[in-house]
């Protein structure tokens, strides 16, 4: 298989990825794609949001992560990347934390705003 010259940093995002969290095809394509590049010598990070289905302690995610703060509105919040690496992906679930409660990250996708 072809590898590339140099280490490829790859950013994939996706609203769900199987095994997580799946509902339809997008799912499975952001759950083999990332693999299918690592094998290609890629470094592959996927984010997808802690959405409350997926079973945390299955998958050993953390309760907490590396923190950005993300522009909200007129405001910001923190988001909080707990991670996990699987099949050579480096994967990291995106949630909220506003007033010292945390939220699932759904809750700034359902308000359209774009988390990176």
């Amino acid at each position: 298989m072809p590898s590339l010259p140099a280490p490829l940093r790859v950013a994939f995002a996706a609203a769900e990825a199987a095994p997580f969290a799946k509902v339809g095809g997008l799912a499975d394509v952001a759950g083999s794609l990332p693999q299918a590049l690592v094998r290609l010598g890629c470094a592959v990070t996927l984010y997808v949001p802690l959405h409350g289905t997926i079973d945390r302690a299955k998958w050993g995610i953390p309760d907490d992560g590396v923190e950005r703060s993300v522009r909200y509105g007129a405001s910001h919040v923190r988001v909080a990347y707990p991670a996990i690496e699987r099949d050579g992906v480096f994967k990291s679930q995106a949630r909220t934390r506003t007033d010292g409660e945390m939220h699932r990250a759904q809750r700034v996708a359902d308000q359209d705003q774009v988390i990176h």
